[in-house]
């Protein structure tokens, strides 16, 4: 028992994992079985194998269905969360127009504006690093005054 008490600890097993309980488990019955099987006959020595080889069995059998919920749960958790992170990702990401990569936000106010409107209503500011530049009077998302 505690040889395998040692190896669960090797590979890092928790001490309350199915697994190593199940492990434990079988090697203390087994244990009990050789000290048994000194003061009883071979048939019941035979008997007590059997009843112990059932036990493990139906344990093995226990820790199998554990695992295999466990394993459902992730194979449909993980495929979400994918599609989840791909979808974010997606949404974050610019936008093809015709007049290159855009965020979707700025798609919002060309869509909200009358860019030639716009222009006209340019009002010229003073020039910046050398350039002439104008103050554009641009909708944010959401449409013009008047819109619903």
């Amino acid at each position: 028992m505690a040889e395998v008490e040692q190896a669960c600890a090797r590979m890092g097993m928790e001490p309350e994992e199915p697994l190593r309980l199940l492990l434990t488990s079988s090697a203390r019955a087994q244990d009990q079985l050789q000290r048994e099987m000194g003061g009883i006959g071979q048939e019941a020595a035979l008997r007590a194998a059997e009843a112990a080889q059932r036990e493990v069995r139906e344990g093995m059998r226990r820790a199998a269905q554990e695992l295999s919920l466990t394993r459902k749960v992730l194979y449909g958790a993980v495929p979400m969360l994918a599609l989840l992170v791909g979808f974010v990702a997606g949404w974050r990401m610019p936008v093809q127009t015709a007049f290159g990569p855009m965020s979707r936000e700025a798609v919002a106010v060309f869509r909200s504006n009358d860019l030639d409107a716009a222009y006209q209503a340019c009002v010229d500011q003073p020039p910046q690093r050398g350039r002439r530049w104008c103050q554009l009077p641009l909708w944010r998302e959401g449409g013009t005054p008047g819109q619903s």
